[in-house]
Formats: C-alpha cells, structure tokens, sequence
C-alpha cells in the first residue's frame, strides 16, 4: 500500500488532550496582543525625543514666536547686554524660557527660535500645556482648536510616557502568560497557527482604529497655523501605532500561513505518518502503528 494513501484520520484530540475553551484563550492573547501593542506604541509616542519634536511645532502656533521674536527680538538683546544676571527671559513670550546674556546677543531670530522651542518642548513636556497658564484660570473649550491642541499636547508628557512603560510591563506579562496557555492547551502545528491567529486578530481593529483616526484629522478644515500643527501633531501620533499593528498584521499572516503550510505538507508527504496530525494532536505511537500494520 502506498504511504501516500491515508485511512480516516480518528475525529478530535487523543486521549491525555482537552482542548475545551481552546477559542476562549486565543481570543484571550488577542485582547493581551492588541493592548501590548497600543502601550508600546504611547510608550514610543511619549518617549521624550519624539515628543519634544512633535510638541514643538504646536509650540510654535501657540507662542507666536516668530511675531515675538520680530516685535521684541531687539528688546531681548537690549536687555541681556544691560542685565548683570546670567540669563533674561523673552519679553512678551508667554513661556518662562531663559537664555544667556551671550545667547541672546550672538544668535539671530531664527536660531534664537529654534533655542526657544527646544526649551519651551521640554517645559511642556514636564509640565504639560498648563505651563502657559500663569493665572491658573485658564480655561480651553475642549471641541475649540486651542482646546484639543491642549488634548493633544497633554498625550505627549513625562507623566504619559511613565504610565505608558507600566502599562507595556503589565501587558507583555499578560500577553506572555496567554501565550502560554494558548500552547498548553493546543499540540503540534495547531499552536503556531493559533499564536498567529491571535496576532492577526489584534492587529486588524488596531492598524483600523489608527488609520481612521489618522484620515479622520483631514476633518480639521482651516487654514490657520494653530489648525495645521494641530493636524500634523495627530497624524504623527496616529502613525506609530498604525505602523506598528502593520508589523503585527503581517508578522501574524506569515506565521498562520506558515503554520497551515507546514500541517498540509506533513498531511501529504510519504514521512507524514511520522508526524503529527494537521488537527494539530501528537499521536506518533499511534501512526507508527497505522504504518506497521500497512506494511
């Protein structure tokens, strides 16, 4: 009889195997998969170099730094060199930022602007947007394009990126002891296949809930600078997510694919009756006697 041909294949796990609620924990490690990945995606967004660099061009609409700098650019200069004290602030800047005697003499406008932005991100950063409010009465309307740049803003924060880092620990660990269950309660190939499944699973709402929100930010109509940076804030944002489930998507699809490619190949290859079943159940002792008895 040829090793090719196959007898029916006895429905259901061997004996010594539950696979009851077997649905239940993949969609378990999917919710852990989908959440891991969204605080590591805040915790890339909150991580101080992207978001100083993001914060600092919704600075620049709300400061008005370059009118300041154009209005009181020489008044800046005029006090640092009659000031005996080290460093002065920007008159008329609504940021305590300070700069050097020397710093305020020998940069122009622009550099003077760029010191101003990079120092006022890492305020904001700290702080928050209430670095602003010096009155603390400062009230924003939340829908008001002020209101949701302070929404915004307040996302990319030291406080934010140290909540992010807990909740990533928190969520690998889940995701980890899922992952663990998920194996425990498969055998063979079918365990690669449900680790991709789950991952497929996480990834498709998460690149989904990204990318609208990312399309969603062209809703902002106007043409205003406060507007534009308030877009440009939110699309970068949204991209580190979207990219991220991207990755996952992917990384999902090839190891279901290759987990299903793997079950078929074993299912029809001549040395296939030494191997597990494509259900996914280890049962060598029982094809080795199937075999046995063919011959």
């Amino acid at each position: 009889m040829s090793l090719l041909h196959r007898e029916p294949r006895p429905s259901g796990p061997p004996a010594g195997i539950d696979d009851s609620g077997t649905a239940a924990y993949t969609f378990f490690l999917g919710i852990c998969v989908f959440l891991l990945i969204a605080a590591l995606s805040a915790r890339q967004v909150t991580a101080p170099g992207p978001a100083t660099d993001v914060l600092a061009s919704g600075i620049a609409s709300l400061s008005e730094v370059d009118l300041v700098l154009a209005q009181h650019g020489d008044e800046l200069r005029e006090i640092a060199a009659a000031s005996n004290q080290s460093s002065v602030t920007v008159p008329g800047y609504p940021l305590d930022v300070y700069v050097t005697r020397q710093e305020a003499a020998t940069l122009s406008n622009a550099q003077l602007r760029d010191l101003l932005l990079e120092r006022s991100a890492a305020i904001v950063y700290a702080e928050g947007l209430g670095a602003f409010d010096r009155t603390g009465s400062q009230q924003l309307s939340f829908f008001s394009p002020d209101g949701l740049m302070e929404q915004a803003a307040g996302m990319l924060s030291e406080k934010q990126h140290g909540r992010a880092n807990a909740a990533a620990i928190l969520f690998a660990l889940l995701t980890a002891l899922a992952a663990v269950l998920v194996v425990l309660r498969n055998s063979g190939f079918k365990r690669m296949r449900q680790l991709g499944i789950a991952t497929v699973m996480a990834a498709v709402p998460g690149f989904t809930a990204a990318w609208l929100a990312g399309r969603a930010v062209t809703a902002l109509g106007g043409d205003d600078p406060l507007r534009h940076d308030l877009r440009d804030i939110i699309l970068a944002v949204s991209s580190v997510p979207e990219r991220n489930y991207l990755v996952a998507l992917a990384a999902g699809l090839v190891i279901t694919l290759t987990a299903v490619s793997f079950s078929l190949a074993l299912r029809y290859l001549p040395l296939a009756s030494e191997a597990p079943y494509d259900d996914g159940y280890d049962d060598v002792a029982r094809r080795r006697a199937e075999f046995l008895r063919r011959k």
